[in-house]
């Protein structure tokens, strides 16, 4: 593995623009991160998106939505846009020092941990890989492009935040190597996750990502600081003009999801949880009105494990819909309450 870091202005605008749609297209919002105005040191669910004056923001999410299959060099549309937020966008000072200290860092594992990748990874042993750090300052704590491979060679290409580290590198390389298995057997972003949290965690990776902290919590309720963020996050949304939709209603004997039925099928005992914590939005649903609900008065029936399962099956499910499954959270010792 031979690795280049490099920083240019043209790519943080090209972060900019990547931040943006992944905000149209709701994918941090499925994925429970914030959008904040702020960058917080080191914080994977928070996304630093600095504000740009005038720009409109409707007809930024126009021009994103109707190119997404198109790279900036590929789109008048997208070139224009990214002159425009070149010319706008008033970036922080990257940290060099903090940098120079994990690229040196970087140098002396990379080797290591590339032999470690293709005895996980076979598929990759005989390619030559060169990988490009493209330091940023703004958007996710790690960005990546999709993996450029020829007969011989194999191109990654990350895009960190100034305050990513090494195990956010090994986690962006990952992502990017295993992207066409991904897409080829329909994972959901949850799975993504969780695949590459577990070759992080349980292979011999682990030993070079000793403080890596898993992008998808085990935590099944809201802590304070979270709910701080997520305030705060659609508070910022707003005043951009980028408005929540209502993500999901029930109305006559139908579930909808962002305005649409979902594929997914939910169970008539699923349906009985959603349709309480749907009708009480923003309100804690005790843990015995869902489970009178579930079981009819039966307290003979009542389980919390039984309704703690169901809860989690839900989640999932609702991950799969497109609906950001954190909105379901656990009031410990009272009930679930469906955020608004």
């Amino acid at each position: 593995m031979k690795t280049y870091f490099i920083y240019s202005r043209s790519e943080e605008i090209r972060k900019f623009i990547i931040t943006l749609t992944s905000i149209f297209t709701n994918r941090y919002k499925t994925a429970g991160f914030f959008v904040l105005p702020y960058k917080v040191q080191g914080n994977k669910k928070v996304v630093y998106l600095p504000k740009i004056q005038n720009l409109d923001i409707e007809s930024a999410r126009r021009i994103i939505l109707n190119n997404l299959d198109k790279t900036i060099e590929e789109s008048e549309e997208k070139q224009k846009l990214a002159e425009f937020i070149n010319r706008s966008l008033i970036l922080p000072q990257i940290n060099k020092s903090k940098i120079f200290k994990k690229e040196r860092k970087w140098r002396a594992i990379e080797e290591y941990l590339w032999d470690a990748i293709i005895d996980l990874l076979p598929q990759f042993r005989e390619y030559r890989c060169e990988l490009f750090i493209h330091w940023t300052t703004i958007g996710s704590i790690c960005s990546y492009r999709y993996l450029k491979q020829t007969n011989k060679s194999i191109k990654i290409t990350l895009l960190p935040r100034d305050d990513a580290d090494i195990e956010d590198f090994l986690e962006g390389i990952l992502s990017s190597l295993l992207t066409s298995y991904f897409k080829k057997n329909n994972f959901s972003w949850v799975e993504k996750e969780k695949t590459i949290d577990l070759l992080l965690k349980k292979t011999k990776l682990s030993r070079f990502a000793k403080d890596f902290v898993p992008t998808i919590s085990s935590k099944k309720r809201i802590d304070r600081i979270t709910e701080k963020y997520l305030k705060e996050s659609h508070r910022y949304l707003k005043e951009l003009g980028i408005f929540d939709k209502e993500d999901i209603s029930y109305i006559g004997n139908y579930l909808k999801i962002n305005g649409k039925i979902p594929q997914v099928k939910f169970t008539e005992s699923e349906i009985k949880v959603l349709k309480m914590l749907i009708k009480n939005r923003g309100h804690v649903v005790s843990y015995y009105d869902l489970g009178s609900a579930l079981w009819n008065n039966n307290l003979d029936k009542f389980s919390l494990w039984a309704l703690a399962r169901l809860i989690y099956k839900i989640r999932f499910k609702l991950e799969k819909a497109g609906f950001p499954s954190y909105k379901l959270q656990n009031s410990r010792g009272k009930g679930y309450i469906l955020i608004t």
